[in-house]
């Protein structure tokens, strides 16, 4: 399913893409926060939308939106991985 996210990888290619474009990688950064809060998951990482999504182009039925729905009222525990690269224009 990871051809339906756009740039799936994106995240674990930053610091070599900018070191491509002739940046100096000064620091990566991870950290994975965990969402508790259903509707703020859902603000931030569109949950809804991309299941919207999933069942217009086929890879989900109709009941995924009952689903995500069903999801947002039980208790909610989702993570993510975030990746943070500082880089910098040489001099």
């Amino acid at each position: 399913m990871t051809e339906m996210v756009r740039n799936a990888t994106i995240g674990r290619s930053l610091a070599r893409l900018s070191a491509q474009a002739g940046l100096i990688v000064r620091s990566v950064v991870t950290t994975a926060p965990v969402f508790r809060d259903f509707e703020l998951a859902d603000q931030l990482l569109g949950l809804r939308r991309n299941v919207v999504r999933a069942i217009d182009a086929g890879y989900l039925d109709g009941d995924a939106e009952r689903w995500i729905e069903e999801i947002g009222a039980m208790p909610f525990l989702a993570g993510v991985m975030v990746f943070l690269v500082v880089a910098e224009a040489p001099a």
